[in-house]
């Protein structure tokens, strides 16, 4: 309860009033907290992208191959809130997560808020 979405949810709304040079962006929020599972996030997050639903499985791959070959398309940020519900013995999803914005082929941003 210090405000940490509510801040950024401010400073999206801010960004895609005034264009501040960045142009249009896709800008996704999930909360890892409503999810059955650690990698239910992959099927949130192609749902939130493409309009499909997919298991997490098929959705990570797909995931995958959008962000590391999609050249077109606008910038997305993706914030994951509550993303401590994430974490796993082997922390596979959340390295995955924080894999893609290096491999992207264009702006991939993640912004994570966790409580713990």
């Amino acid at each position: 309860g210090t405000g940490k979405t509510a801040t950024l949810r401010a400073a999206v709304r801010e960004l895609r009033r005034k264009q501040l040079g960045i142009g249009r962006f896709q800008y996704i929020e999930i909360n890892a907290l409503r999810l059955s599972a650690p990698s239910a996030v992959y099927s949130a997050l192609w749902e939130a992208l493409s309009g499909e639903q997919l298991i997490a499985a098929e959705a990570q791959v797909r995931l995958e191959q959008r962000v590391t070959r999609q050249i077109r398309g606008v910038p997305s940020i993706l914030l994951v809130d509550e993303i401590d519900y994430l974490v796993t013995r082997q922390q596979t999803v959340i390295y995955n997560l924080f894999d893609w914005p290096r491999r992207a082929k264009k702006p991939f941003i993640i912004i994570a808020i966790a409580n713990t």
